[in-house]
């Protein structure tokens, strides 16, 4: 029972990375949600889940894990049925945001529980495979769970549905999982805390803003330049302070020196922060190639609110194609079309560029077995020990 409660648990966050995005479409038809809003649909829950995923694990340790689960559950249950009564795109963000912040006080203590209640070394591992594979398969099961449900119902149900889940998971998590907590637990890094969720916020809304404003405007450099300080002033406090959020010297190292727990810290948050980095680089492409196609492929002397309109989003530029007559709105319905694709093949050129640069750092840097102990010659080799004697 405590292994399930815990399973389900990760099952649910994780669920919810990748089921809001079957229902972007309906969002776009019933919320009139612009594709930038779009982005921040996706990028608010994995921003925030990113941002405080490492702090939260630490604030986990020091005030207690069951309680910290308990309350993320809380959080994130509440805040997604909250999702499902929005009605604006506005608010479904900030809704999304608050679920990103349950899901970061959620996530780790579920890892820490198993360790801590599963002490055998043969248990453990088995319980901690689950856990890993349990991630894996909601990610997968999360556009199939959201089409069904968008088969049935409304577009809020995908969120309403995440809430009574919750709820059994905290039920669960309140019966059947003790309490643990870490004696020796270090202080919280709250410069750090608030350094890195900075960064990560100002860059991320600067990828997203810039193809409206343009990847050259001032406003777009001025953010990158920004986000560039911020990230310098975040090394070197982790560099100085005596109880690192991130202690990036390990990224000196290509395997540490033995920190097993914080290379798996490491290796969510850099998950988390690459999905979210992922949709915004790649969404702002998508967006900016949309945007420029469309403009040189529709119609000459088009209102401007009907050209306005189209440059939201696809759907949009659909349903005024709609109401306008016959030839003109096919025009614009297959303008809209061809830019959509012109957007989606270069995007998924980039998706694909990156993950071949990101195969070529892999083979040039990382190293293919541990390091080997050094020999000990024969010189070196301690004088045996003689047992003493009663």
């Amino acid at each position: 029972m405590i292994l399930v409660a815990l399973l389900l648990a990760a099952f649910v966050i994780n669920l919810d990375t990748t089921i809001v995005n079957v229902a972007l479409p309906a969002l776009v038809r019933e919320l009139h949600a612009t594709t930038t809003q779009l982005q921040w649909v996706v990028d608010a829950y994995n921003l925030v889940f990113a941002a405080l995923l490492l702090t939260f694990g630490s604030l986990s340790d020091r005030f207690g894990r069951k309680g910290m689960l308990m309350a993320g559950l809380a959080v994130f249950g509440a805040a997604s049925l909250a999702g499902g009564f929005t009605t604006s795109p506005g608010q479904l963000i900030a809704a999304r945001a608050v679920m990103g912040l349950g899901a970061a006080m959620t996530f780790p203590s579920t890892l820490s529980l198993i360790s801590n209640v599963f002490t055998e070394r043969r248990e453990r591992a088995r319980a901690i495979g689950l856990w890993g594979a349990i991630a894996g398969v909601a990610i997968a099961l999360g556009p199939i769970v959201g089409g069904w449900l968008l088969e049935h119902f409304s577009w809020s149900s995908i969120f309403v549905a995440m809430a009574p889940v919750a709820a059994l998971a905290i039920v669960l998590v309140l019966v059947s999982v003790p309490g643990s907590k870490s004696p020796d637990a270090a202080p919280a890094d709250f410069p750090g805390l608030v350094l890195s969720a900075a960064t990560m916020g100002l860059l991320v809304f600067t990828i997203i803003e810039a193809p409206d404003y343009g990847w050259a405007s001032t406003r777009s450099l001025l953010g990158f330049a920004a986000s560039a300080v911020l990230l310098a002033a975040f090394v070197w406090w982790e560099q100085r302070t005596s109880h690192p959020m991130l202690d990036v010297r390990l990224f000196r190292n290509m395997r540490f020196r033995r920190q097993a727990g914080v290379g798996s810290a490491v290796n969510d948050t850099t998950r988390l922060l690459g999905g979210t980095l992922g949709v915004a680089v790649i969404g702002s492409v998508y967006a900016s190639l949309y945007g420029s196609r469309l403009t040189a492929d529709l119609p000459a002397g088009l209102p401007h609110a009907v050209t306005t309109v189209a440059h939201q989003s696809l759907g949009a530029a659909y349903a005024v194609s709609g109401r306008l007559p016959g030839a003109v709105g096919q025009a614009v319905h297959d303008a809209a079309t061809n830019a959509f694709l012109h957007g989606l093949s270069v995007g998924c050129l980039v998706a694909g560029g990156v993950a071949a640069a990101g195969a070529i750092l892999a083979v040039l840097f990382l190293p293919a077995q541990p390091a080997s102990p050094p020999a000990v010659t024969p010189a070196e080799t301690p004088p045996a020990r003689i047992p003493a004697r009663d």
